[in-house]
């Protein structure tokens, strides 16, 4: 194992540098947890509601003006619906059919549009067009036609009810749920450049030709060789991770019990993804100079543009799409949605990190292999 030795003695040689990183990132996170509200709002905000009546009858104008009453209802561009669902600007929209109310009354599977961003808001939405549709089918069973009158009836239930209100989250606990998710999204910036620093000088030392010509004429076998060096620093990648969830920790004891463990795998994802990107790096470019300035670049760009630094509220829109080109908008997302008890996207956002790094790792080949030959 003198190779996978070897990865560590060098590491030491760049201690002080990859310490500077942590440094900076744990004041900075020490100064925002402590200037963070002591406690969120109590209580959550009314969904916003994107609606299109195309039948404009006695039931459908009743469940508008119903909807009106429990939500925010916006206009938006029926051409960026999904996109307005994606950034959060509505939390549900319903486009109701001509001819809903002629399937609703003689049962004939009425369908109408129901999309919603999955989280506490988008339910809620949700809830409220079932307890209606449900409500106002209970009375048509009854009634022989569904006439003004009998909306009425079915109105007036619905205001006697106890509310549908939101399966709120306790005002401390909500504030744990975000200060958590805001330590792992400043964590984007520290593991990419201390990833891209140390895997990416340690893999540089080893391209320097007299290095390459002893390990030509060395016993050692290529393939052994190989593995001992990507396992070396495979591992100096984990430990990073590690350091890190030790950290928020201590930090955060209370927050990495109740949520450390999504986020942390999030994170873990994340960190292999950045060390396949580093091993490609190094692919490209062998001067330590060069790679350290890659680090830095991209380090700050993605964060910044990904919502890191800025809050995406302040982003451009195109901006924000413009990023999902770096794994970091993926990362970061998954961070932010879990801050709200978002959950509904976690797995397809890490499916993008592990495509990345499979992307990663191939182009890295496919260098190797031109350089070679």
């Amino acid at each position: 194992m003198t190779v996978f030795k070897n990865v560590f003695k060098l590491l030491r040689h760049h201690i002080k540098t990859l310490s500077l990183y942590s440094i900076i990132y744990i004041v900075v996170v020490i100064l925002a947890i402590q200037s963070a509200p002591s406690t969120t709002s109590g209580a959550l905000d009314v969904p916003y509601l994107y609606l299109n009546n195309q039948d404009s009858s006695v039931l459908t104008n009743h469940l508008v003006d119903y909807l009106d009453e429990k939500t925010n209802i916006v206009e938006v561009d029926e051409a960026t619906l999904d996109d307005a669902l994606f950034h959060r600007e509505i939390h549900a929209y319903i486009i109701i059919p001509k001819g809903f109310t002629d399937d609703f009354v003689s049962d004939n599977s009425p369908q109408l549009t129901l999309k919603t961003t999955g989280d506490m808001s988008g339910g809620f939405v949700e809830s409220l067009v079932i307890q209606f549709l449900n409500t106002t089918q209970s009375y048509l069973l009854v009634n022989e036609s569904l006439d003004e009158n009998m909306m009425n009836q079915v109105s007036d239930v619905l205001d006697q009810e106890v509310s549908v209100t939101f399966q709120e989250l306790q005002e401390d606990e909500a504030f744990l749920m975000n200060k958590t998710a805001h330590y792992f999204v400043l964590l984007n910036y520290p593991l990419i450049t201390q990833i891209i620093l140390a895997v990416g000088l340690i893999l540089s030392s080893y391209k320097n030709l007299h290095i390459q010509r002893r390990q030509q004429i060395s016993p050692m076998p290529s393939t052994t060789y190989t593995f001992q060096l990507l396992s070396g620093n495979l591992m100096v990648s984990l430990v990073t991770w590690a350091l890190y969830m030790i950290v928020c920790f201590i930090l955060e004891p209370q927050g990495m019990l109740s949520y450390g463990l999504p986020h942390g795998f999030n994170a873990f994802v994340f960190t292999l993804t950045m060390s396949a990107f580093a091993y490609m790096v190094t692919t490209m470019f062998y001067h330590k100079d060069t790679i350290s300035m890659i680090a830095t670049v991209f380090g700050l760009g993605s964060s910044f543009i990904t919502g890191v630094f800025v809050p995406r509220e302040l982003i451009a829109s195109g901006v924000i799409k413009l990023s999902k080109v770096f794994p970091s908008y993926w990362y970061v997302d998954n961070a932010l949605r879990m801050g709200n008890n978002d959950f509904g996207s976690y797995w397809s956002h890490l499916g993008v990190l592990v495509l990345f790094m499979i992307c990663f790792v191939l182009i890295s080949l496919f260098v190797e292999h031109k350089r070679s030959s």
